[in-house]
């Protein structure tokens, strides 16, 4: 069973945070902001949650939804975000592929940025 874990896009800020807690009640996250070393409560409205996918890249490094990932084949890479399709985690808005599950054996992912905070790195495709 995957661990669940969830960071977040914190939209006033423009920067991602790590979740401590999230109370569906009063629809609050609480969060610890490394930059500034501090612990703030924000409401739903003010954030987008990143759920972990139970995936390492390549790096080792923890994949969330909403990471921008190179996907690379024996032959041929791309560049896309990771988000959940119907039942699944994908890396979706390649260029030259269509959607490919995070769980495929056939490729290697490797994180190199957010949808959030870096959109750059995917060009002129849609994030």
């Amino acid at each position: 069973m995957r661990e669940i874990q969830f960071l977040a896009f914190i939209k006033h800020l423009n920067c991602i945070a790590d979740v401590i807690s999230i109370d569906f009640s009063k629809k609050e996250v609480e969060v610890y902001l490394p930059d500034r070393d501090e612990i703030r409560i924000y409401f739903f409205d003010d954030v987008e949650l990143l759920q972990f996918t139970g995936y390492k890249d390549r790096n080792e490094k923890n994949i969330y939804e909403g990471h921008i990932v190179k996907v690379t084949w024996r032959y041929d890479s791309d560049i896309g975000t990771v988000k959940y399709i119907r039942n699944g985690f994908f890396v979706g808005d390649m260029k030259r592929h269509t959607p490919i599950s995070l769980g495929s054996i056939s490729a290697t992912y490797e994180v190199i940025g957010y949808k959030y905070t870096s959109p750059e790195l995917l060009g002129d495709q849609i994030g």
